[in-house]
């Protein structure tokens, strides 16, 4: 069903019988279905994943997947110039249910099953039904699991505007390392307890989250 101006570049559901690599050129959207799953990425993070997990990775991180009991999953590729075209280069998307079990991944588990039901069919009008069930899925991704970076500054006065100017330039110059809230506290001469109270008050998440929204971006 792929062609040039069909923007879905891979969706099947398979089994991880070895050690699997990607380089990632694509937003790559992993439901595991059956079994476990094991994400290696190039800056040595790793994560466990279990059967109904949903995570997110992407454009240009690289990753490996594997499993010791050929774990079944459902793998949906998407082409980046698509995703940029819909979310900029502004928005983040952090959709990982490893990170944040608690938060709500039915809907896309439904749709990425009758995306991959409809994909694999030759129903007449298949593929405007995928190409459909895509904006749905963007509109998931656009409403719950995604924000605006530009967002973060609106409103707030010239002081914190600087100071979260300061935490976003040594983040941009230190994510690559492994850093801690303590390490940029020490940086930027305040204490751990008010950096992190600043944090959820400012980017209305903790610093950990927004180091690893910061990594994957």
């Amino acid at each position: 069903m792929h062609s040039e101006e069909f923007p879905i570049v891979f969706l099947e559901q398979y089994s991880v019988e070895k050690l699997e690599k990607s380089t990632c050129d694509t937003m790559d959207v992993i439901y595991i279905l059956d079994g476990d799953l094991e994400l290696l990425y190039d800056d040595g993070e790793s994560r466990t994943y279990s059967r109904k997990d949903i995570t997110i990775i992407s454009v240009r991180k690289n990753y490996a997947m594997y499993s010791k009991k050929n774990a079944l999953i459902l793998k949906l590729c998407i082409e980046a110039s698509f995703v940029q075209k819909y979310f900029g280069i502004e928005h983040m998307i952090f959709c990982d249910s490893s990170v944040e079990p608690n938060r709500d991944y039915q809907p896309l588990r439904k749709l990425l099953l009758q995306m991959y039901n409809q994909y694999k069919g030759n129903d007449e009008g298949a593929s405007l039904s995928v190409y459909s069930m895509l904006f749905e899925l963007f509109a998931v991704l656009q409403k719950e699991f995604s924000f605006r970076l530009a967002s973060m500054y609106r409103n707030k006065s010239e002081k914190i505007t600087e100071r979260m100017a300061e935490i976003q330039n040594f983040i941009e110059e230190n994510f690559a390392q492994e850093i801690s809230l303590d390490d940029m506290a020490e940086h930027l001469g305040l204490t751990p307890q008010y950096l992190s109270k600043f944090f959820k008050n400012n980017f209305q998440m903790n610093f950990r989250k927004y180091l690893n929204l910061y990594r994957i971006r």
